[in-house]
């Protein structure tokens, strides 16, 4: 996949026209000519208002220049600090931020720039996390209208060649910035945990590999986690991958479940066994159905060594070698991971 879109991209690359390629470089030039004079009044330590308009286009260029945003921070709190009603003068500049920041949802430093924001107790809880949801809405667009312009603080089609007036992405349900973004918003709103798992069951139920709602639904989860919690996430599971069972999101959630059962059950090898003896029949229903797929063929493999681990409980030496039966069939189907699979093998005949 990473090969074909490098691909893409050099074809495209080699379409260009003469103008096309003069004009990528006057870009580049631009980018060059701005972040000299941004980098040059940071070094001069200038925190005046005609700065936020240069690091704001800069950061349109660049969304991950983090040492910009750095210092885009420091001027916002020099001019709030010598502001005559400084609570007025950061809720004026949290607008433009908000908005700032919203034009680059895949940016790691535009997040913690939104956050910075929310954490001084500017913008709207409630919008923040409707925000949120429309961003991890399920392959819709947020918006199909230009974003309002940031007042003052942002390039004209006359000196920018690029669309930053337009909204040029799409909402993506797996974007772990914004979940991480939006379970901190919650804290601070003080949404019910309950609630949060309710979002995240809303959203695995609309697409099971959503790995990123799997994720948060693990933070989420009751703390302590008892073996009801963990054997109803487990049914959960098993709809998932009865239905799909090449989707790797659901066994690496079954995964953490798996060692989450074993840390409550490890204090008695009865307890341990009976629980990896109750995950193998089912999973010998499934690989019925599906013989040749890898995630359930690798994961029984892994449920049979762990029963061969437990020397104190009958049928250890039959586990084993059904284990290194299974990882010796999970080469011929992943030849990519043969050594694993092959060294998995081998521990299971020590």
């Amino acid at each position: 996949m990473h090969g074909r879109v490098k691909s893409v991209e050099r074809e495209k690359e080699e379409k260009k026209t003469d103008e096309e390629r003069r004009e990528d470089l006057a870009k580049v030039r631009m980018y060059h000519e701005v972040a000299g004079k941004v980098l040059a009044l940071k070094k001069q330590k200038l925190y005046e208002p005609h700065v936020l308009p240069l690091t704001s286009h800069l950061l349109l260029l660049n969304p991950e220049f983090h040492m910009v945003w750095s210092y885009r921070r420091e001027v916002i709190d020099a001019l709030a600090t010598k502001a005559d009603d400084p609570t007025t003068e950061m809720q004026e500049i949290a607008k433009t931020e908000l908005k700032l920041t919203l034009r680059n949802p895949k940016s790691y430093s535009a997040w913690f720039q939104r956050q910075w924001i929310i954490d001084r107790g500017l913008g709207d809880l409630k919008k923040e996390i409707g925000l949120c949801n429309k961003l991890l809405d399920l392959g819709k667009p947020l918006s199909s209208t230009p974003l309002l312009p940031l007042r003052g603080h942002v390039l004209t089609h006359a000196n920018v060649p690029f669309p930053f007036g337009l909204l040029a992405f799409l909402a993506d349900e797996r974007n772990f910035h914004c979940w991480n973004y939006r379970r901190h918003v919650c804290k601070l709103a003080g949404v019910p945990l309950e609630d949060q798992l309710g979002y995240t069951t809303q959203k695995i139920e609309q697409n099971f590999s959503n790995y990123s709602a799997l994720h948060h639904r693990s933070i989420v989860l009751p703390d302590p986690l008892t073996a009801d919690v963990l054997f109803d996430e487990i049914g959960t599971v098993q709809q998932a991958v009865f239905t799909e069972p090449d989707d790797q999101s659901a066994w690496f959630y079954y995964r953490w479940l798996l060692t989450s059962m074993m840390e409550l059950v490890e204090s008695s090898a009865e307890d341990a066994a009976g629980f990896l003896r109750s995950q193998v029949q089912w999973m010998d229903e499934l690989i019925e159905m599906e013989a040749n797929a890898k995630w359930v063929i690798v994961t029984l493999a892994d449920l049979y060594y762990r029963i061969g681990a437990i020397d104190s409980v009958g049928g250890a030496e039959e586990a084993k070698k059904k284990s290194a039966d299974l990882y010796q069939r999970a080469v011929a189907i992943d030849p990519d991971h043969r050594r694993y699979y092959e060294d998995m093998a081998k521990k299971n005949a020590l």
